[in-house]
């Protein structure tokens, strides 16, 4: 660390911390919250994780554009029969992937394009 200068060492530190409190989450995860460790853990979980995060990084607003929804998976009234329709081609393909009956079931209970009953939630 020494032959680092000080914007080099705050932006190593800084780095070592993220790592550090993503380990511990990881390992407390682990020990006090088994089923969300597996659920983090699972691979299937973890590609779908990978493809939304790359998806928002890179492409989200080409997603939006193909499928037709805005933040928040809001869809306008005149194009949400063709978005729906569009969006459950999409759950279909990604679904038919999915080998495993209990973690496909799961995958489809929380598709992120699913209508959602807010009332759950206010």
């Amino acid at each position: 660390m020494d032959e680092l200068d000080q914007s080099e060492q705050s932006h190593a530190m800084a780095l070592y911390y993220r790592r550090l409190v993503h380990s511990r989450y990881v390992k407390d995860t682990e020990e006090y919250n088994n089923l969300h460790h597996d659920a983090m853990t699972n691979p299937v979980s973890m590609l779908i994780y990978r493809l939304l995060t790359q998806a928002a990084d890179e492409n989200l607003e080409g997603c939006r554009s193909i499928i037709g929804f805005e933040t928040g998976t809001w869809v306008s009234n005149e194009h949400y029969e063709m978005v729906m329709a569009f969006a459950e081609l999409i759950k279909l393909e990604v679904l038919t992937r999915i080998p495993e009956k209990e973690i496909r079931a799961k995958a489809e209970a929380n598709w992120f394009l699913n209508d959602t009953d807010e009332k759950g939630y206010m």
